[in-house]
């Protein structure tokens, strides 16, 4: 089993997963295994809205890793394949996940920073359980969020950005 590191350009798809009659990132990699034969049962880490990019997103798929080259030259310019690991066929992307960042820009009217800044520390002040969530409410659900925003002024354009950072208590493997 091989877990693939992905960096991908999503403004021109319909997000992550594969729907009929939309182009996906999922749905392009699914295409590109079977065009070339593999097995095209994959996994992912996390799922991307539409027109939104990753830089860091794991999938798991079962292909030989002298065939990433063929498959990397299959995928669509805005879907690269930047790195890879061999992972025993325990791993799974999502559940041996430690630790999630994303990163969201809006545009900033100053309207509500205030309100902002309190809504951070009440996030950040404690550990969240998020058991209501979950299909298996036995499975460990407490996380660690993180957010952190920062408000920023580029030539008269104000914009900021909102780090969100989920940790788990999870182990991982090691993807290069």
């Amino acid at each position: 089993m091989l877990a693939l590191r992905l960096a991908y350009d999503g403004i021109s798809y319909f997000g992550w997963a594969k729907q009929p009659d939309k182009a996906t990132i999922e749905g392009e990699i699914i295409r590109v295994l079977q065009e070339l034969n593999f097995p095209w049962k994959i996994q992912a880490m996390s799922r991307t809205d539409r027109g939104a990019h990753a830089i860091f997103q794991v999938i798991l798929c079962n292909i030989p890793s002298s065939a990433l080259n063929l498959v990397s030259g299959k995928l669509p310019e805005d879907i690269k394949i930047v790195a890879w690991a061999k992972v025993p066929f325990t791993f799974h992307p999502r559940k041996n996940v430690i630790e999630k960042t994303y990163l969201y820009v809006a545009p900033d009217f100053e309207e509500k920073r205030e309100r902002i800044r309190e809504a951070l520390e009440i996030i950040n002040s404690k550990e969240w359980n998020y058991v209501v969530l979950s299909k298996r409410p036995e499975r460990s659900t407490v996380m660690q969020v993180k957010v952190d925003v920062k408000f920023k002024d580029d030539e008269g354009l104000q914009f900021f950005l909102c780090y969100l950072q989920i940790f788990s208590a999870a182990t991982s493997s090691k993807i290069n």
